[in-house]
């Protein structure tokens, strides 16, 4: 059923929304990712890291802005086996969004407000924790429009790539 009900929301989601790789974000998600790694998960807050900074002030920190999300993932395996493919199991991971109390990871990636993504990976003890940082506005980075969809990427990775475009950005890389 939790199949469906994604594949229902993703089917209903806006058309060609952009998610546009972004450098900048990626060391603010790769260091949340490293944090979280490191927090006996005894005490772990989902979303806090080990200053008991929440979210929206780590990303307003960052940024100047609070207008973004954050998803995480974690998981076991051997680390040399799972890094290549963590952060496809990630993206479905937050797509099915079975793991969680709500949707909000899907709805999350499913929202149009988000343009640019970066992500960061940390395997420590052979668990991969895995952090998207998403945001409607990245200082420095020109804001795609519908005329102008991206600068960095002409042709813009987005939840409802047709083979023949999706091939033009499997060579991004998020992290």
């Amino acid at each position: 059923a939790i199949i469906i009900e994604a594949s229902n929301e993703m089917k209903s989601s806006p058309k060609n929304m952009n998610c546009i790789p972004n450098a900048k974000l990626v060391p603010y998600a790769r260091d949340f990712s490293v944090d979280w790694s490191r927090q006996p998960p005894e005490t772990y807050r989902a979303h806090v890291d080990s200053k008991g900074r929440g979210f929206f002030e780590r990303f307003e920190s960052a940024l100047g802005h609070k207008n973004g999300t954050e998803n995480t993932f974690n998981t076991f395996g051997t680390a040399s086996g799972i890094r290549d493919g963590f952060a496809k199991l990630a993206m479905i991971g937050w797509l099915i969004d079975d793991f969680a109390d709500n949707r909000g990871h899907r709805k999350a990636m499913l929202d149009p407000r988000w343009n640019f993504f970066g992500m960061g990976i940390e395997v420590h003890d052979d668990k991969c924790y895995g952090t998207l940082w998403m945001a409607a506005t990245v200082p420095g980075a020109q804001n795609p429009t519908a005329h102008n969809p991206s600068p960095q990427n002409p042709v813009p990775a987005n939840l409802n790539s047709t083979p023949s475009n999706a091939a033009n950005i499997k060579d991004t890389v998020l992290w």
